[in-house]
């Protein structure tokens, strides 16, 4: 549920006031980093938090470095569930 709490107006420099109570209700404090979004017609403007960044960057390294390759070698022979490099480069169409 979205609740209606202020009606403000942009200025001539193109700022806008938040005031205390909607900053007090989203968790913004003084000097903090914000993210501002736009979603179709709705401008988002939310706390940024740079130590969830931080993780979600990490993690993604993380998961490029460890992922495993695809094969493109032969697969052993007693592995029937692997196709060889040939017939799937066939199937993609190379």
């Amino acid at each position: 549920m979205v609740e209606k709490m202020a009606k403000n107006r942009v200025d001539n420099y193109g700022r806008v006031l938040i005031p205390k109570k909607v900053r007090k209700k989203a968790g913004l404090k003084e000097g903090e980093d914000v993210e501002i979004r736009v979603k179709g017609s709705e401008v988002v403007i939310r706390p940024r938090n740079e130590d969830v960044e931080r993780k979600v960057e990490e993690l993604a390294d993380y998961l490029d470095r460890s992922l495993p390759r695809a094969f493109t070698t032969e697969p052993p022979k007693r592995e029937s569930k692997w196709i060889s490099r040939k017939h799937g480069l066939r199937k993609l169409g190379a």
